[in-house]
């Protein structure tokens, strides 16, 4: 019974942490991009609280970012070509399984990345177990600026 009712608190613990959202600033388009470079933003939904997974670990162009909470963006200038978002899955705040997608910019554009971790079942067969998977997208610019309004960066 002590071992359920430990597992129950580790679960809800971190259910608690993961509900956390962005508290930065309110989005803006990056502005006056030269011809040289375009921007890269990552971006989690805010999604229910009780389907919310852990904050995965985000890395674009090879610059780790950091932790991306739900409602939250990471925005990154870089050269014009072919870059490799990553996300990383968390266990109990450690990060895990990569999974990442490649995305090509052009010059002065942005280019949207959708990320989620979500718990996808919670078990109280032989005490209480979340598990909770990644995941990770190029979507198109106009669905992109449409779903990242009102979201906040990431500090």
């Amino acid at each position: 019974m002590q071992s359920l009712l430990l597992r129950l608190a580790a679960v809800a613990a971190a259910l608690l942490l993961a509900c956390c959202a962005a508290e930065g600033q309110r989005f803006e388009r990056q502005a006056a991009l030269n011809s040289e470079v375009g921007v890269i933003y990552v971006y989690r939904p805010l999604t229910s609280v009780l389907a919310r997974g852990e904050d995965p670990y985000v890395t674009i162009a090879g610059q780790p970012m950091g932790r991306l909470r739900a409602g939250g963006y990471f925005k990154k200038v870089v050269p014009i070509g072919e870059h490799k978002v990553m996300v990383q899955q968390t266990v109990l705040f450690i990060p895990t399984w990569p999974e990442s997608v490649e995305v090509a910019v052009a010059s002065a554009t942005g280019t949207y990345v959708k990320i989620d971790q979500r718990i996808t079942a919670v078990e109280f067969d032989e005490g209480a177990t979340a598990t909770q998977q990644v995941f990770i997208e190029e979507v198109p610019g106009f669905t992109g600026q449409s779903e990242i309004l009102g979201m906040r960066e990431n500090t």
